[in-house]
């Protein structure tokens, strides 16, 4: 059985789920739409377009009846999380020097996403730890699958351990890239290999975050795969909102995760809906909307060892603030994100569940 590298923070970019299963390929390339872009009638989105979203993030005990902590642990050893997630998108861009690959899609547009979460994880003690994921993808259109051509993610995690009613910490800092090309992909694993404390737990994500890092490279593989018929990991919230799933319906989502190698089917669920308030900053004007929303969850297609789910709730419908002076325009906006936090000691009992609110929107 293999588990995600969680850590105190939930690595917002891999899923948080145990499992074991085979690799599962569609057998037509993948459709998605636009929700991103607004309304199916408006205007296509210039090459300029750029969205910000900026999510709070907090631990929380429950997010629903089987998302939750483990009853086995105390909530008053449990660490305080504070954080902040932010994605950044660009409609369209030129590839960097240093990606090469042999997927070219002639008039396709190219996709960049950047993503950074920080997570600031307070120990009863005292004693914090400031943990850091940061991520780069580039994809196709959605004519194209969204299909992905590059992605690099860097993260620096503080590994939390139960035992013996107690928690213990390890930090890693490890590094995943991922290239797509026409028949096959390579991924490589990178470290940064010490034991020194001091090292790891100071290390500068942001430096090490490099097509050349100086990190010391674990394992390097290629894979056979077709390409339209897998997103990235690294995509995957945004691929969710441009993935139409009937109420009450599922579909399969192929997803290359760097912890399997091999691509992994989620199996996406619509499962509820309904209307909520939230406050935001809606492109530089603080309001409170009442939005409506769907929700997905999210688990590994397969008969056994399919994992806790994780859920995300997406907007349906355009939202107007009470005094109707300001207007949330429906872009499928991920609202609401909520993830298994698991610790790491013999049992890999749930810590709780750590939930991403959005606060911010700007294009």
């Amino acid at each position: 059985m293999k588990k995600f590298l969680i850590a105190l923070t939930a690595l917002s970019l891999v899923l948080i789920m145990a499992l074991t299963g085979c690799s599962c390929i569609p057998e037509e390339p993948l459709t998605f739409n636009q929700n991103f872009s607004g309304s199916l009638n408006a205007t296509p989105l210039g090459a300029n377009y750029k969205e910000t979203l900026t999510y709070k993030v907090k631990r929380e005990d429950a997010y629903s009846t089987y998302l939750k902590k483990s009853d086995n642990i105390p909530s008053d050893i449990i660490p305080d999380f504070d954080g902040e997630y932010v994605t950044r998108f660009v409609a369209s861009v030129s590839l960097p020097d240093h990606v090469k690959t042999n997927l070219n899609y002639q008039g396709g547009e190219i996709h960049h996403l950047q993503t950074e979460l920080n997570v600031t994880v307070t120990m009863k003690d005292g004693k914090t730890y400031d943990d850091k994921i940061v991520s780069d993808s580039y994809f196709y259109s959605s004519g194209f699958s969204y299909a992905p051509i590059y992605a690099i993610q860097t993260a620096k995690n503080t590994l939390l351990i139960y035992d013996n009613s107690s928690f213990k910490t390890a930090t890693t800092v490890t590094q995943y890239i991922t290239t797509y090309n026409q028949n096959s992909y390579k991924l490589e694993k990178r470290e940064l290999a010490t034991t020194d404390l001091v090292l790891l737990e100071n290390a500068d994500v942001d430096a090490l975050h490099l097509d050349n890092s100086p990190l010391s490279l674990l394992d390097a593989k290629e894979y056979e795969y077709n390409a339209r018929e897998v997103i990235d990991n690294t995509q995957l919230f945004f691929a969710l909102r441009n993935f139409d799933v009937a109420e009450d319906g599922s579909k399969n989502l192929p997803t290359v995760a760097p912890i399997y190698g091999e691509d992994k089917s989620l199996l996406v669920k619509n499962f509820d809906s309904n209307t909520r308030s939230f406050t935001l900053d809606n492109q530089g004007t603080k309001a409170t909307f009442d939005i409506p929303l769907k929700y997905y969850s999210l688990a590994i297609n397969a008969t056994y060892n399919t994992g806790i789910s994780q859920v995300i709730a997406l907007q349906t419908k355009e939202a107007k603030d009470a005094s109707n002076q300001s207007l949330l325009s429906n872009k499928c906006l991920p609202v609401e994100i909520a993830q298994p936090l698991t610790e790491y000691g013999a049992s890999y009992l749930m810590v709780g569940v750590l939930t991403y609110t959005l606060v911010g929107v700007s294009y």
